[in-house]
């Protein structure tokens, strides 16, 4: 039930950042929205994501924080 949880929160994250690569036309959200909506994503596919936001300081930050608080929620439970 727990990982169905953490799909599905991953789901809406890749949704959110397709829906803003259409309509800004960037490309720089379509690539991490890529690594949230694939079922399976290896260790090495956020490197691609991370390079993606790059010139976006504040939607890296979130990124990485994000990134953290699903490492932890692993460890915890």
């Amino acid at each position: 039930m727990v990982e169905c949880q953490r799909l599905a929160s991953f789901n809406s994250v890749g949704l959110a950042l397709l829906v803003t690569a259409v309509r800004t036309r960037r490309i720089q959200f379509a690539i991490p929205a890529g690594a949230c909506l694939s079922p399976y994503v290896l260790l090495h596919a956020w490197a691609g994501v991370f390079t993606a936001l790059i010139k976006l300081p504040a939607e890296m930050a979130a990124a990485v924080l994000g990134l953290w608080l699903i490492v932890v929620s692993l460890l915890v439970g």
